[in-house]
């Protein structure tokens, strides 16, 4: 008998209320009762293994690792916090809508009782338990099915297996980016990096795995998927030698690891949440009392940078937003505070609550090679780099930039500082809302010690332009979300 929680951290209310109800019921007849018996709202676990039940765990940490990105926990997710506290987007809702969302955006200091803080900690803890149940449980499926009579399901869960670590390495790298401390089973306080160590050792095994059962025969979209989500994590822990050639096995046209919702009906839509603030409409724009439209891409660099669809003029079109004032809405001009402008980006909130976000793909391979060569004092190599994803943009979809008339040009340096710009400014475009500025924020602050970028921060009275712009690492908090006040009171290692 089994009794785990769920996947959501909770064993079942319902039989442990059963269950008193009868003991309180029974205290009486206790003697003359047998007591052996089995509550029917109990599931023996050995019931639920078949050949299809990996891929319920790695459905299960896909979408928990999409709950914690885009989804409800500090309105947004990782995604929303790290875009409004980096340079991606400012805050420009009523400051009464969503508190938390002016803090991010001011880039103030956290406190741990936030319940934005809370909430995108909590979800942490459950986002690690569900990726190491899902990698425990998939290697005994595993050894169950992997001789089966079927090939069938041979392939099946050799497939599904490396799925399950590809997607819970993913899962401990967004932690690993997103989280001040790292804390595992109510520890210790360790720092962030070794949620990067523990999705290594997830990856590392993968990647054993597939090359022990030529598992890429099968499925290279999860080899390929491993490969990727490990080069980010080597990135990010300065093992460049290992980042690019884990980035080497993986091509340009590459999507694989993607995340994100596709609910349509009005009452579900709050899970995309990048969308939920952004929202016009009933019943979203008054939801929290206040008229939506929260985040703008005016006073980011992405401004300057990207193209506006609306008016068809501009310079990057991986990088789309629209303006909205009409003659029958004029307010919408501005966002929600009725103040600064509302530059509307387009990526991730189609009219249908739709977004797909991903999460590691071969565009951002060829940026880590073109880093790892500024790393290196090679800023000609990394520039050949940025130019070879341009190219590529160039010529997918048959040439359609070309065709609209608006090609990325080739870009030049005659520095290493000026590569370093380039270098920031194509993972800008290129990885835009996807989770990725933040720990790039991260990295920088290292090595090469400084980004170039202003953003706007604080809100003034009056004119929005006078509103003050700082550098993007000129904030008074973390990039980071620290340990939630739950976890310090319940800790005793606090």
């Amino acid at each position: 008998m089994s009794n785990r929680p769920d996947m959501h951290g909770r064993e079942s209310r319902r039989p442990r209320l059963l269950a008193l109800l009868a003991a309180g019921m029974a205290l009486p007849v206790l003697a003359g009762c047998d007591l052996d018996v089995l509550s029917p709202a109990t599931v023996d676990e050995d019931t639920l293994v078949s050949e299809n039940s990996i891929e319920a765990l790695w459905s299960g940490t896909l979408g928990q690792v999409s709950h914690i990105a885009s989804g409800p926990p500090g309105t947004g997710g990782f995604f929303a916090f790290g875009a409004l506290r980096t340079d991606e987007l400012v805050h420009s809702g009523l400051p009464a809508q969503f508190p938390h969302l002016r803090l991010f955006s001011d880039g103030a200091p956290l406190p741990a009782d936030l319940p934005a803080v809370e909430e995108l900690w909590g979800q942490s803890m459950m986002t690690r338990y569900v990726a190491e149940f899902g990698v425990t449980r998939a290697a005994e499926i595993y050894e169950n099915f992997k001789d089966d009579p079927l090939t069938r399901v041979q392939d099946q869960v050799t497939r599904d297996r490396i799925r399950m670590h590809a997607w819970a390495g993913i899962a401990f790298r967004v932690l690993g980016d997103n989280l001040c401390h790292a804390v595992f089973d109510g520890g210790a306080v360790e720092p962030h990096t070794r949620f990067y160590e523990r999705g290594l050792e997830i990856l590392d095994e993968g990647i054993a795995f597939a090359a022990e059962t030529q598992a890429a025969d099968l499925d290279e979209l999860g080899v390929r998927a491993a490969y990727a989500a490990r080069a980010q994590i080597r990135m990010m822990m300065g093992d460049w030698s290992g980042a690019l050639a884990d980035a080497g096995q993986v091509e340009t046209s590459f999507n694989g690891l993607a995340t994100g919702h596709t609910t349509v009906e009005p009452d579900l839509r709050q899970y995309n949440w990048f969308r939920f603030i952004d929202f016009l409409d009933e019943p979203f724009a008054n939801a929290s009392g206040g008229g939506g439209r929260n985040t703008t891409a005016w006073g980011t660099p992405f401004h300057e940078w990207g193209f506006n669809t609306s008016q068809n003029v501009g310079v990057d079109r991986r990088v789309t937003f629209t303006l909205h004032r009409t003659n029958a809405n004029p307010h919408r001009e501005f966002g929600g505070d009725a103040r600064r402008p509302w530059v509307r980006p387009s990526k991730q909130l189609s009219t249908t609550g739709n977004a797909t976000y991903q999460l590691a793909n071969g565009r951002e391979m060829r940026l880590i090679e073109a880093e790892g060569r500024l790393q290196q004092g090679d800023w000609n190599g990394a520039v050949e780099k940025i130019n070879e994803l341009r190219a590529w943009w160039n010529s997918v979809a048959g040439g359609a930039f070309e065709r609209d008339g608006h090609p990325l040009d080739m870009v030049e340096a005659e520095s290493l500082d000026e590569a370093w710009e380039l270098l920031m400014r194509e993972r800008g475009i290129e990885l835009w809302l996807t989770g990725r500025r933040l720990p790039d924020m991260r990295r920088w602050q290292e090595s090469p010690g400084w980004v170039p970028t202003t953003v706007v921060r604080e809100a003034v009275a009056g004119d929005p332009a006078q509103d003050p712009a700082r550098n993007v690492l000129d904030i008074a908090g973390d990039f980071c979300i620290p340990v939630g006040a739950t976890e310090v009171r319940l800790n005793p290692n606090f």
